[in-house]
């Protein structure tokens, strides 16, 4: 027991002279910045103009969907915030699903499923791919 007593006040003493070794009154120097590799990826465009941007990663079996609706903003006016309000309502239900099954499709895969104004984000295992995309379209 005084074994593990003298180690621990000794361990105690080294941290505190080590602690009051850092001048907490200049902020640290940044670090190096990550170098940020995006693997290969395929572009092309579909008949009716969706440009679609494909980059894989055979190391995870997830497959993401990303729908960026490139426009030229709204001058809302005195309707500030109505494109924000349309974009959240997104996943509240459309003609042939309630929000309910929406959720429970989306709980059931263990997907995720987003809008905003400007775009929609989906993403689940690859083994409910299809699943996805029939809860997306």
């Amino acid at each position: 027991m005084k074994k593990y007593s003298i180690i621990l006040i000794a361990l105690f003493a080294v941290l505190s002279t080590l602690q009051a070794q850092v001048d907490r009154s200049k902020a640290p120097k940044p670090g190096p910045a990550p170098v940020i590799r995006i693997g290969a990826y395929t572009r092309f465009e579909l008949p009716n103009g969706l440009k679609v941007f494909v980059v894989e990663n055979h190391r995870i079996p997830r497959v993401s969907y990303s729908i960026s609706l490139i426009m030229n903003p709204p001058l809302e006016g005195e309707d500030a915030g109505v494109s924000s309000l349309t974009g959240q309502l997104l996943g509240t239900g459309t003609k042939t699903r309630t929000k309910d099954q929406i959720d429970e499709g989306i709980d059931f895969i263990g997907a995720t499923l987003s809008g905003s104004a400007e775009s929609i984000y989906a993403s689940s295992l690859k083994k409910h791919t299809e699943k996805l995309l029939d809860i997306l379209s």
